[in-house]
């Protein structure tokens, strides 16, 4: 027969990380670079057909992907990883209920303020780094709105959705081919 004590112990709220490049800014030129190269791997094509046996000059081109790699390092460099843990129920209802739907908000079905409530539940959820409700304000201004919703999506899917046991297929596939089950 199973104990509740032990299953209490064994009990922990689901967590989710979410990764944000916050160098956004670099991508405009990583696009621009991107078609930069697209040219003059073209134009390096035009001119091997045209002498197939000096063979063409690829310094153009080297210089430029050194370039898009660059940028791709730094964008790499500052992407974070935000680390989210669910509420239990009590705290996630208690949280819902401080944010009450508009009456128009209400007549589209909505339960819960969520204007209101996004800051308020994205602090409590959060885990690493932890942020107040005024560094989640200044975080959602710093963010553009699809960047935004990933970090409210993990937290609300968190505390409203079920946790099933995940499985990889890639992680299988080399435990297969390997002779691990």
């Amino acid at each position: 027969m199973q104990d509740i004590e032990d299953i209490l112990s064994e009990a922990k709220l689901p967590e989710k990380s979410v990764q944000l490049c916050l160098r956004g800014d670099l991508q405009a030129e990583w696009e621009r670079l991107e078609a930069e190269l697209a040219a003059v791997r073209k134009a390096e094509a035009a001119e091997a057909d045209a002498d197939s046996l000096a063979g063409p000059d690829r310094s153009a081109g080297q210089e430029i992907a050194d370039q898009i790699v660059a940028i791709e390092e730094q964008m790499q460099a500052s992407t974070r990883t935000f680390v989210f843990r669910g509420l239990g129920k009590r705290a996630y209802s208690n949280l819902t209920a401080q944010h009450p739907p508009t009456e128009d908000q209400r007549k589209g079905g909505a339960d819960s303020n969520w204007e209101s409530l996004e800051p308020e539940l994205l602090a409590a959820c959060a885990v690493n780094p932890p942020m107040s409700i005024e560094q989640v304000g200044k975080l959602e201004n710093a963010l553009t709105p699809i960047q935004w919703a990933k970090l409210v999506a993990a937290a609300f899917e968190l505390c409203r959705r079920d946790v099933s046991v995940p499985f990889s297929l890639s992680a299988s596939a080399i435990r297969a081919s390997t002779g691990r089950k």
